[in-house]
């Protein structure tokens, strides 16, 4: 059975068992892939075709311009996935253009620093020996901000966008029945949060 996370000598400690793990580094490495995943070029109209016909298409319209890893200022389109689109918010709700100059801008680091940290958690919590997980600050650290953004992408899977839908989790489980498609992710959910919460909870501790 699974323990919260507690300070312990300077490091983090928790009781997870393997399939606890597998189930938390696997929610993780969902996660970064969708982040790592262009987004999708818009389809051609007509007046695109004929422009493409006569040669004078834009390639980066298309999808055929630099994506991650290119140059600082490869365009970066906002995000076809509402999940991935929570994971990276626009700069500004009310103004297209400045979103997209902001996007252009942080997009891709931003999709980068949140791989790289969500690559982080994962790789220490496979270091773990049998069901014991020890985090160094750091670790912890990278852990606690990847959950948050897995809870993100799970809760937008599962419809929760304001505090009063989270408050309604709770009912929901408990009326679920045994094969709804959504009770995976449900059960994902709350076990998530409680083990954010203990992890949170364990690094406002004194040490």
């Amino acid at each position: 059975m699974a323990r919260g996370f507690r300070r312990h000598r300077g490091r983090f400690v928790a009781k997870l068992d393997p399939d606890e793990r597998v189930l938390v580094v696997g929610l993780l490495e969902h996660t970064r892939q969708l982040l790592l995943a262009p987004p999708a070029a818009p389809e051609p109209d007509e007046f695109d075709l004929l422009m493409l016909d006569a040669g004078m298409e834009d390639p980066d319209r298309f999808g055929a311009g630099p994506r991650l890893g290119g140059p600082d200022d490869a365009p970066e389109r906002e995000p076809d996935d509402p999940a991935v689109r929570r994971l990276l918010p626009a700069g500004h709700h009310d103004d297209p253009h400045a979103a997209a100059e902001f996007r252009r801008l942080t997009g891709r680091g931003l999709r980068e620093r949140k791989a790289h940290r969500l690559e982080l958690a994962a790789k220490a919590l496979r270091a773990a020996a049998h069901d014991s997980v020890s985090l160094e600050p750091d670790a912890a650290e990278d852990l606690l901000v990847g959950l948050t953004d897995v809870r993100l992408v799970l809760g937008e899977r599962l419809e929760l966008h304001t505090d009063a839908d989270a408050a309604q989790l709770h009912h929901r489980l408990e009326g679920i029945g045994p094969h709804d498609t959504s009770l995976p992710l449900l059960v994902s959910y709350e076990f998530l949060t409680w083990l954010q919460e203990s992890l949170a909870a364990a690094m406002l501790q004194r040490p």
